[in-house]
């Protein structure tokens, strides 16, 4: 039986509520975050992220660290491999956690396309709340215009085209919901028009439940498109 830790930051709690495998807070400190690695029981560390810090504090806990080689980390990875270009998040994790699987276990993962995130009982009673508040009925679509960082050639990862495509869709009464992040709401304002249902400031996993009930999800290449694909809406 392979036992799985997770480390990270707080939002972690919402986006795996579904689960029972221990959740544990990274704070910015590095010395700090050194002293989380050493309380768990796993030597085998995993690191999703791409930034020195988090390898140093693993590995001066003394942990086998996995992780994406990138300039001045190298010294702190057990094991590595390079990132190759042209691939999404979701891939790039992929091959990441294949690797390490191999590594650490002897085992080859298989991408059948059934994996999903799960969703708790709680995350899916407060979307339905959240649906019914709001007037949405069942055939509704979720919009995310909203994209942090930089395509591979510096370009915006936002679609320039949301506005006229939101007008488009409400112009044939299809419903829109939105939900940005306290964070986004000027970009969302800006790019749709008021007849979306903006529902701002929900936790992830709810806001994964709403997407698993749309009939649809239109999204930049950002978390919530991963997000989305994680609930195969």
């Amino acid at each position: 039986e392979i036992k799985i830790e997770v480390l990270g930051k707080n939002w972690l709690y919402d986006l795996f509520d579904a689960y029972h495998f221990p959740i544990y807070p990274i704070p910015k400190s590095l010395f700090a975050a050194k002293k989380v690695y050493n309380k768990i029981l796993s030597q085998d560390v995993l690191l999703f992220t791409n930034s020195i810090r988090s390898a140093a504090a693993a590995s001066l806990a003394q942990k086998n660290t996995i992780g994406y080689m990138c300039f001045g980390r190298n010294f702190f990875l057990h094991d590595f491999i390079v990132k190759n270009k042209g691939l999404c998040e979701a891939e790039y994790f992929w091959n990441l956690a294949n690797f390490a699987v191999e590594k650490t276990f002897g085992l080859t993962m298989v991408n059948n396309g059934n994996a999903k995130l799960n969703i708790s009982d709680k995350a899916d009673s407060l979307a339905k709340q959240i649906l019914e508040k709001y007037e949405i009925k069942d055939n509704y679509l979720v919009v995310c215009p909203g994209a942090t960082g930089r395509g591979e050639k510096g370009q915006s990862k936002i679609w320039p085209y949301w506005s006229k495509l939101a007008n488009i869709l409400v112009e044939k009464n299809i419903t829109l919901v939105a939900c940005p992040a306290l964070n986004e709401l000027d970009v969302f304002s800006f790019f749709l028009p008021k007849k979306v249902k903006i529902i701002s400031d929900v936790d992830l996993l709810t806001y994964a439940a709403i997407m698993k009930k749309a009939t649809m999800v239109i999204a930049n290449d950002s978390g919530p498109l991963h997000l989305a694909a994680a609930v195969q809406s």
